[in-house]
């Protein structure tokens, strides 16, 4: 899945999307901008990039499923 558009997955409490499942796909950040709001992330086997350089909030969390999945980062200067 491809995400091209700022707050695609939404921004508001009750009107965002609450769960995202990954089952061996890969969701990609396209564009420069955030995703996940309130978003939990639950990964099978999946990856996680951002080719747009924009950012994912894990608010809610980041959950492996049984195979864990594999998040793509760039590391920025002073972060972890």
């Amino acid at each position: 899945m491809s995400l091209t558009v700022a707050d695609v997955l939404g921004y508001t409490v009750g009107q965002q999307v609450a769960t995202v499942n990954i089952n061996g796909g890969t969701i990609n950040d396209a564009l420069n901008g955030n995703q996940g709001f309130t978003t939990n992330f639950i990964f099978n086997a999946g990856t996680m990039s951002s080719t747009g350089g924009g950012a994912y909030h894990f608010t809610a969390g980041l959950l492996p499923a049984a195979t864990l999945g594999r998040v793509n980062r760039r590391r920025r200067a002073g972060s972890l």
